[in-house]
């Protein structure tokens, strides 16, 4: 069996503001509108990490399929 995954990230993410309640202070976590971040897609098996990419924009079905076809496919293990 083998896992497959994405997921985006931003290194140099700095959000100087944000909204709140007057009077009130402005705690956030997550960035709804972040841009430019890069995307991995990685595939584990028997516990190891392999086929990783990576990709400035978005995971749509054409860059899924590339990563299949260019990544994933030609290190899939042989089945003896």
């Amino acid at each position: 069996m083998i896992y497959l995954d994405e997921s985006g990230f931003k290194s140099h993410e700095h959000r100087p503001h944000g909204y709140s309640k007057q009077g009130t202070p402005c705690y956030g976590k997550y960035n709804w509108q972040l841009k430019n971040q890069t995307n991995a897609i990685g595939a584990i098996h028997e516990g190891k990490l392999f086929a990783v990419g990576l990709f400035d924009s978005k995971v749509n079905s054409d860059v899924f399929h590339f990563w299949v076809d260019k990544f994933l496919l030609p290190e899939l293990p042989r089945i003896v």
